[in-house]
């Protein structure tokens, strides 16, 4: 289960962060650990082709630390592991539309550790206060362990604004779209298919150093 940490009424609270529970979040983080299940029944013997939740995935960044550079990987390809984070520059001033860019990156990474089966840029894109992050990553380590990943990224970013803004971080709201995408094995046979989806995704986001840091994330 994952555990949101997120504003009072989308505004900062003067404790901090709170927990509160997402069931998309929920669902996502449960997405990805079916995946888990569904290798570990592969090693038992089981072959018959599961249907798992949808997956967000992501589509196109204009530029990224992703081991693919078209957004996408085919069924027989395996992704080579990320090594730098490489920040669009524009992703990283300190202004409203800065922290929209850095969201619309983060979001994507997010899809596209799920494809490399590698979770370190999501994981440097996230403050270590991110409960949701963490597990989602954590998942994601979970699923290279097993051997599974997802066949492409698939996730659209169609708009994105600023919900609030606290003086020192904002509130992002996205709106995204995700393709059709199916699971893979080692072999790269299909072990599940995810349908088309739409998904509301906010993030919280704080200036960090030189840039911005993520969190909170919940997904509706």
């Amino acid at each position: 289960m994952v555990g949101c940490s997120w504003w009072s009424g989308g505004r900062w609270t003067t404790e901090g962060y709170f927990t509160m529970t997402s069931r998309k979040t929920m669902s996502y983080a449960g997405a990805l650990a079916s995946a888990v299940a569904l290798a570990l029944a592969g090693c038992n013997g089981g072959d018959k082709e599961a249907t798992a939740s949808p997956t967000p995935s992501s589509s196109g960044s204009s530029a990224t630390s992703s081991p693919s550079g078209s957004g996408s990987a085919s069924a027989s390809a395996t992704p080579s592991p990320t090594s730098t984070v490489r920040i669009p520059s524009k992703a990283q001033a300190k202004t409203e539309e800065g922290a929209i860019e850095f969201a619309k990156f983060y979001v994507l990474e997010m899809n596209r550790a799920d494809v490399s089966s590698d979770s370190s840029v999501f994981r440097a894109l996230s403050d270590s206060s991110c409960s949701s992050c963490s597990e989602i990553a954590d998942i994601v380590d979970q699923n290279k362990a097993a051997g599974t990943r997802l066949d492409k990224v698939t996730m659209t970013v169609n708009d994105a604004s600023v919900l609030d803004d606290s003086g020192d971080g904002y509130t992002i709201g996205l709106l995204v779209d995700e393709a059709p995408s199916q699971r893979l094995d080692r072999q790269g046979k299909v072990i599940s298919k995810n349908p088309a989806g739409r998904l509301n995704i906010e993030l919280g986001l704080k200036r960090s150093g030189d840039g911005w840091s993520v969190q909170a994330l919940e997904i509706k």
